[in-house]
């Protein structure tokens, strides 16, 4: 005998975090693109854990880091609203306020990349500053391709990968995105400008400092 009454069955979705976006103010973003110009020029070179051929020079974020950290924080908060208990990890005997480590900017060139990585940290963001080139031209109508995207990858409860790309294109420079630290992600090389892709990221951290 088939029971065919499915009535009172339901599907549950399993909480997972994911990220959020937004557009940077008009005010703090045009700080950010001038500090950018020349900051190569002024700013502290950011050492960071991946160096070697084909990788973006870091600079330290300077004269608008308070300014920046302030809204970053704003923007942390808003998160933990949509996606709460993300920095309630359980690994103090107190819970400790958020504070932001340096952040810094990304400098990169035709054929340059990120590989997959994380960050430090709870969360962490990526700012778009100058997006040198439209997605259309670098994917050259291949909807399979990734030149050009940000994107995370992650597991399902099966262990299984997924990917979820970002493609950008010039209309995405001040659109900033705020997503968990430990989730793994990387940046696709780009062919078809010969301008610099500018990008500003940074990380909320655990403030333990008396």
């Amino acid at each position: 005998m088939l029971y065919t009454n499915y009535i009172k069955m339901k599907g549950i979705l399993l909480n997972n975090f994911g990220f959020l976006e937004s557009q940077i103010p008009e005010s703090l973003f045009t700080s950010l693109k001038k500090e950018c110009i020349f900051a190569e020029k002024n700013n502290k070179k950011f050492i960071s854990h991946i160096q070697g051929p084909y990788q973006p020079l870091h600079y330290q974020v300077m004269e608008n880091y308070t300014i920046l950290k302030k809204y970053i924080l704003n923007l942390t908060s808003l998160y933990d609203k949509i996606f709460p208990e993300i920095h309630n990890v359980k690994l103090f005997t107190n819970d400790l306020p958020l504070t932001t480590s340096p952040f810094w900017i990304n400098y990169q060139k035709k054929y340059e990349f990120l590989p997959n990585h994380n960050h430090d940290g709870v969360l962490s963001f990526v700012i778009w500053v100058n997006i040198p080139y439209e997605n259309e031209n670098e994917s050259n109508n291949n909807k399979y391709s990734k030149a050009g995207c940000f994107e995370f990858t992650y597991l399902n409860i099966f262990g299984k990968f997924f990917n979820h790309s970002i493609k950008l294109s010039k209309k995405d420079s001040g659109k900033i995105i705020m997503f968990p630290s430990l989730l793994q992600h990387c940046v696709y090389p780009f062919f078809t400008s010969n301008e610099v892709r500018i990008s500003i990221s940074g990380n909320v951290i655990f403030n333990s400092e008396k």
